[in-house]
């Protein structure tokens, strides 16, 4: 099953380098635009009258299939390109893939996790947020527009009995059931319009229904589904497997220039996200307010036409399928067409194919929750879930302490993922900048870099001014 594994790293580190941090930065409002794409309802401040955001870039990147030794993320980022996987890589003679990696790893090198892990994941995200503006009206009608470009992707439930540790364990005559898994991969821009009804029950309570539209086009989309599980694989030699039935379905945006006319934007689609949020002040002597909201986010499709390869694999009876000769990776075209040319040579197999088709991007439920202490701060609450089960995304909840000063605010996001585990992270946000992670780890080298993320928004906060009082 290496094939299946070389592809899935292939794909997210062809297209991308979503995600499994939590957006602690948009939490308090503070960075508007990261607010409103959590929840298109969010309440901000009632003194706020507008925002112009600059732009802002969010960087996570979580595995446990493989680690880089002796790096920090920060180091990863800025030598992305110099990333190697040595036991992925054909030896330099003959065609059987290099098993194992005996010496040290050597500057970029990725080495593939040896242990038997029943909870595989990969994802990774990078998400640039361009200039955006928000206004709000006095009569609660409030609307704001936001650019962007997002490159995301992960595995989502891959089984841990095919990862490369296991896999070369087992010798001829061995055979393992495999179960269904799915990955994707996605690139696109999106051009994005808020509205919002801000509803003024009391004078201590405040209420809020929003919507967003948005535009997206696609630079690239790859997806893969293992929709059935294969009842048997049977190990015969090294890089060779038989196969007792498998339906193996994909979809992929062409990687040969001449198939896509060199288009820059292969696929459009629209999407969009709903959302309520309430706010209710308080005289308690030590709590102001309390305040939360529900959003679905993330929902929407794209359409592609001849830029566009799907198709399925069926397996009805045994095959023997030998990896070896996928090492030499060019691309997804040649991938399939090898892997077609193995499977139909059995009359009971098929190979359904065609260009063009519809990929969908999988939705989230988040929540939120604040309540403030006087002068003193904030504790703000957050749960988000993936709403389709082959999206990458996992369970999350997060508890973000807040202390508040005159010129700076300090968040201390405390999280747990279900993939990922707990985490403890920092950051801050002064009337310009947010700055930050949910994992202080990714600011120092790690003996085994398997995670990281940061955030990074810039504001012109004097386009956000108070609303007069009378006197």
């Amino acid at each position: 099953m290496k094939v299946l594994f070389s592809f899935c790293i292939f794909m997210l580190y062809g297209i991308c380098l979503h995600t499994q941090s939590i957006p602690w930065y948009a939490i308090n409002g503070q960075d508007v635009e990261s607010a409103i794409r959590l929840n298109p309802a969010y309440l901000l401040q009632d003194n706020l009258t507008s925002s112009i955001k600059l732009s802002s870039l969010s960087v996570d990147y979580n595995n446990n299939f493989a680690y880089i030794k002796d790096k920090s993320f920060f180091n990863l980022l800025f030598n992305a390109r110099r990333v190697t996987i040595p036991e992925l890589e054909a030896i330099a003679e003959g065609n059987n893939p290099a098993i194992g990696l005996d010496r040290d790893l050597k500057g970029y090198e990725m080495k593939l996790n040896e242990t038997d892990i029943s909870r595989m994941y990969l994802s990774g995200s990078v998400v640039y947020s361009g200039p955006s503006y928000y206004h709000r009206r006095p009569d609660g009608l409030n609307w704001g527009l936001s650019t962007g470009i997002i490159l995301k992707g992960g595995i989502n439930n891959y089984p841990g009995n095919i990862t490369y540790g296991p896999y070369r364990t087992y010798s001829g005559g061995d055979f393992i059931s495999v179960g269904k898994f799915s990955g994707y991969a996605d690139g696109y821009l999106h051009i994005n319009f808020n509205a919002s009804k801000e509803f003024q029950l009391s004078n201590s309570t405040r209420f809020s229904v929003g919507g967003s539209i948005r535009y997206f086009g696609s630079f690239g989309h790859a997806e893969i589904i293992n929709d059935e599980q294969i009842d048997r694989v049977t190990f015969l030699q090294r890089d060779e497997i038989q196969a007792s039935n498998l339906l193996l379905k994909y979809q992929y945006t062409h990687s040969n220039p001449e198939d896509i006319a060199g288009q820059f934007i292969r696929g459009n689609g629209v999407g969009g996200d709903i959302g309520i949020f309430f706010e209710q002040k308080l005289n308690y002597p030590q709590i102001s307010f309390f305040k939360g909201g529900l959003s679905v986010t993330d929902l929407g499709f794209l359409k592609y036409g001849n830029s566009l390869r799907s198709g399925s694999f069926d397996v009805n009876t045994p095959t023997i399928l030998a990896f070896g000769k996928y090492d030499g990776f060019k691309g997804f075209d040649q991938l399939v067409d090898s892997f077609e040319y193995v499977i139909t040579r059995q009359s009971e197999n098929s190979h359904l194919s065609r260009k063009g088709g519809v990929s969908y991007l999988p939705a989230n439920i988040q929540m939120t929750l604040a309540c403030g202490f006087m002068n003193y701060g904030r504790v703000h609450l957050y749960v988000s879930s993936p709403l389709v089960g082959w999206s990458p995304e996992a369970f999350q909840i997060g508890f973000i302490p807040e202390l508040t000063f005159k010129y700076i605010n300090v968040l201390v996001p405390f999280s747990y993922n279900q993939w990922t585990g707990f985490r403890l992270g920092a950051g801050f946000n002064i009337s310009f900048l947010t700055f930050g992670t949910d994992d202080v780890r990714s600011l120092k080298n790690r003996e085994q870099l398997k995670s990281g993320s940061f955030y990074l928004g810039i504001s012109l906060n004097k386009f956000v001014q108070k609303v007069k009082r009378k006197k």
